[in-house]
Formats: C-alpha cells, structure tokens, sequence
C-alpha cells in the first residue's frame, strides 16, 4: 500500500522519508522503503528551484539531526511559509498557541496553522526557554527567540547566522523562493492574514509570479525543436 502510494501519490509524499526511516529503524516496519527523489522543478521568483529549497529543508525536518527547536521552527518558517526573518525574530511566546494537540502560530491577523511534522520543532521551542548569557543562564518567558540580553528578542542578524550554519546563505533568496507557490495558490487577501503582508504586497507578490511564469513557460516553448 506505501509503495502504491509513494509511486502516484502527491508531489509532497517524498514528505514522509524520515518518518519511514525512523520507523524502519526502530523496528516499526518491516521493510525498508525506497521514497523517490524530487523532480526539479520551474524556477522560481528567486531563481531558484523548489528541489533545491527542499534540500535544504530537509536539514531542518530530519529529528536526526541536532538542531535546537527555536532554530528548526526558524528555518521552517522562512523556508516554507517565506517568513521575514525580522518578523519571526520578534515573535513572542503568546504567538505560539496549541489547541487540541495541533499548534498554530500567529503572523498576521489570523493564526497559520503548522503542519504536524513541525510539532516537535514548536514544543521544543515553546518549552527551552535559555538564551546564552555572561556568568549564569536565564530564561525569557515573553520572547519566542530570546536574545541574551535580558529582555530582548533574538536579531535578524543572529538568527541568519545561526541559519547559515545549515545552508541559508541567502534568507531573502530562500524567502522569495517559498512564496512563489504560496502566491499562485492562494488569494492575495488569504496570503495577507496568514503571513502579515500587507495586501499591496501580496497583490504585488500574486502579479509578480503570474508574470515570471509567463515568461518561463514562453522560455520553454521556444527553445523547444521546430519552434
């Protein structure tokens, strides 16, 4: 039944490699599952493909991986959802919600909700509340990403650097990347509530993807033989 599903089901269903592998390896399967690579896809607004975020992504998304929650949930939100990182930075700890074991997470008006394979990233980040301090630590309990200034929020700037560690070279790039999809399917207003844009850029961000798909596809069809 998984192989049937992983050989026509969704583009996303390459999603699940780390949980058959962990499955597989704590002897909750019985045989090992092969999921298939990625196929590249268009380019995006940023030029860059949606494969290649995903390489990176699943640096964020592999629980193998030691990674603190506060980072992983970082990383996941610019890389999916396109979340500036001074936006996510100043997020506070009321931002985070959880109702009825499904955690959601407030950037605009209305509350985004996570998928569940960022649960572990958000309790983590909901729970360890340390930030690195002279002589002795402390905890924040207003701030999601504390700094270690007593007080303060995490920066744009250390949090690109603890990104960079794991392959964000460039957040705006990435950021560009994972709202092209994110514009085509869904309505400016949505997009607005949802991520904290004003409704300009998210009409401007809708235009900006219809145009830069036109122009791919006209690209495309005249490269092609006999055209």
């Amino acid at each position: 039944m998984v192989d049937n599903w992983l050989s026509r089901g969704p583009g996303t269903r390459i999603r699940v490699k780390h949980f058959l592998t962990w499955c597989y390896e704590n002897n909750l399967a019985s045989a090992k599952v092969t999921i298939p690579a990625a196929r590249a896809t268009a380019l995006t607004v940023a030029g860059i493909t949606s494969t290649e975020v995903w390489t990176v992504l699943d640096q964020f998304l592999d629980p193998s991986k030691m990674i603190s929650g506060q980072t992983r949930l970082a990383g996941c939100l610019l890389l999916i959802y396109g979340i500036r990182l001074g936006r996510i930075a100043e997020l506070r700890l009321s931002d985070l919600r959880e109702h009825d074991g499904k955690y959601s997470i407030l950037i605009g008006t209305d509350p985004l909700e996570l998928p569940s394979s960022l649960d572990i990233a958000a309790i983590h980040a909901q729970h360890d509340r340390s930030a690195p301090r002279l002589m002795t630590p402390a905890t924040d309990d207003d701030w999601l990403f504390p700094e270690g200034v007593p007080g303060r929020h995490l920066t744009s700037t250390s949090l690109a650097a603890r990104l960079r560690k794991l392959g964000v070279h460039n957040p705006t790039k990435y950021r560009k990347a994972a709202l092209t999809p994110l514009a085509i399917s869904l309505p400016a207003p949505v997009l607005s509530r949802l991520l904290g844009l004003s409704i300009s850029t998210a009409t401007t961000w809708a235009t900006a993807v219809s145009s830069s798909n036109a122009s791919y596809a006209a690209a495309r069809l005249s490269t092609r033989p006999g055209l």
